[in-house]
């Protein structure tokens, strides 16, 4: 029974992810902490390559075995580096149940905010606030923009963001892009305070930076949400495709197609680099 349990390391540990087919039972179930059950052996073959993408080398290690009639508990030391580079290294138990020689349940229990700590840069960007002047017009336009609505409209109260403002009578709804950065979108029901009455968004927030995949399409998206391009059409700066536009409150929003480290080099190195075109 053992030796099933090895093919299925020595297949997940080479990425030879079709050999899983030989060690699985049809209806084989994938349990893993904090995350959906996956039946079947053909969705059991597509979980794996998916789980394990984001990985440019990674090893089960197992350093215990525990076995019984039709079950095997395995202890397992992890590590894997990221396809950025970051080292990942974790503990986990995976429990088999066993029939007729193949695996029917694999669980996997591990500790998954010690390794969201790991996946998830400690420093960077967290979320910006806008103050918005319509929240249902302003979450369908970041909504074109690739930002989800996590939390719907709320009234704040006395809380610490309302508190900061000046003001109590304000609205917030929450928006977040597919990197797990956010932005907070802020309304004010009633009068606003005395630091916001002149409404200039350039003045307070120069511009706000959205890194998309498609600056065209989404663009195009921006547009039919209410937004309005500053300039004719898309130019690059260096190699990174670049145009500004306002979203429906007039804050300036600059689209991208590439890091901010490209635009760093390009920026770092001449005041008009190679092939810029000028906006």
């Amino acid at each position: 029974m053992r030796a099933v349990v090895e093919r299925y390391f020595a297949a997940i540990n080479s990425d030879s992810f079709g050999d899983l087919a030989k060690v699985f039972a049809e209806d084989v179930e994938i349990h893993t902490v904090g995350a959906p059950a996956v039946a079947g052996r053909e969705a059991a073959l597509g979980h794996f390559p998916k789980i394990l993408a984001g990985y440019a080398e990674h090893e089960d290690r197992v350093t215990r075995w525990i076995e019984a009639t039709d079950a095997i508990t395995t202890e397992i030391d992890f590590a894997g580096r990221l396809r950025d580079g970051r080292p990942i290294t974790f503990s986990a138990l995976d429990v088999f149940d066993l029939r007729d020689g193949l695996i029917t349940k694999v669980t996997t229990w591990y500790d998954t905010r010690a390794l969201r700590r790991q996946l998830v840069p400690p420093q960077g960007l967290h979320h910006l606030g806008v103050r918005v002047g319509d929240l249902g017009r302003s979450i369908g336009f970041y909504h074109a923009l690739g930002a989800k609505l996590l939390a719907p409209p709320r009234k704040l109260g006395r809380t610490a963001a309302a508190m900061s403002m000046g003001a109590e009578n304000v609205r917030v709804a929450l928006a977040g892009f597919p990197d797990g950065t956010g932005i907070e979108l802020f309304s004010f029901d009633g009068p606003v305070p005395e630091w916001c009455r002149e409404r200039d968004p350039a003045a307070r927030l120069p511009h706000l930076g959205i890194r998309v995949t498609d600056v065209d399409a989404t663009l195009a998206a921006a547009e039919a949400a209410g937004g309005e391009r500053l300039w004719a059409e898309p130019g690059f700066f260096g190699p990174v495709r670049v145009i500004y536009l306002r979203d429906p409150d007039g804050t300036v929003l600059e689209l991208l197609d590439g890091s901010f480290g490209a635009i760093a080099d390009v920026a770092g190195t001449s005041p008009e680099p190679p092939g810029t075109k000028r906006y």
